[in-house]
């Protein structure tokens, strides 16, 4: 049967509207079946058990635990803005928390910039020399991320460890023989050997990695590590 023209074209619009509608209809129908029912994702993740610490254990390492304490060694960079958050924020809550307890060693690993990261980690380590250790760690930390200031320019340098009280005829001395140079070998040697790939890396008892640096997980850590030490 032949279709007349004609007869087909005013209807068109009515014909299309109505195969819209089924089509809309059609699509929306899985949807409406299931209108009814939550939607089931295909996996949940489980959650972290609470107070699980996250830890690696460094095997052939001998384990310096003693009772009662936590001997915590942190590989770091002063450039690293992890390693100023933690140095900054979570450990001075450790200190608070642990007191006594806590023992805490530093080793400086330069891998935000190999070519001047070394700089503030040597004069670090002649200010512990010194005795200042801990004003110098704060000050170049201060000075690179608060005051924005370059400690690899000599007079810049020289500035922050007056500030930190050191003896800076020593000081300089002590740049000029790299008497601390075997010091910061022997940091990045043991950082491979602990598997450390980026900063702050945080060791305790000599032999277990810290793999979650959250206050959290150290903490959940620390507690274990003094109810029993880690085997």
């Amino acid at each position: 049967m032949l279709l007349n023209p004609a007869t087909i074209l005013p209807r068109l619009p009515h014909l299309l509207g109505t195969l819209l509608a089924m089509s809309l209809l059609l699509s929306l129908t899985p949807v409406l079946a299931h209108a009814d029912s939550p939607a089931v994702p295909d996996a949940v993740a489980a959650p972290d058990a609470p107070g699980e610490p996250k830890i690696f254990n460094v095997k052939g390492r001998e384990s310096t635990h003693e009772a009662g304490k936590i001997k915590l060694t942190i590989y770091f960079d002063f450039f690293c803005s992890h390693c100023h958050h933690f140095d900054t924020v979570v450990l001075p809550v450790l200190q608070k928390e642990y007191g006594d307890k806590l023992e805490v060693e530093y080793w400086g690993l330069p891998i935000v910039d190999p070519a001047a990261s070394h700089v503030p980690i040597l004069a670090f380590y002649l200010a512990e020399q010194q005795g200042k250790g801990d004003a110098m760690r704060e000050i170049l930390f201060q000075a690179i991320w608060d005051n924005r200031l370059d400690v690899t320019r000599p007079e810049v340098l020289l500035g922050v460890a007056q500030k930190a009280g050191l003896d800076l005829e020593a000081f300089k001395q002590g740049f000029n023989d790299n008497i601390m140079g075997k010091r910061l070998k022997k940091g990045i040697a043991d950082s491979k050997a602990i598997g450390a790939r980026g900063t702050p890396t945080l060791l305790i008892d000599n032999h277990v990695r810290i793999t979650d640096n959250t206050l959290r997980n150290v903490e959940a850590v620390f507690a274990t590590a003094l109810e029993s030490a880690y085997e």
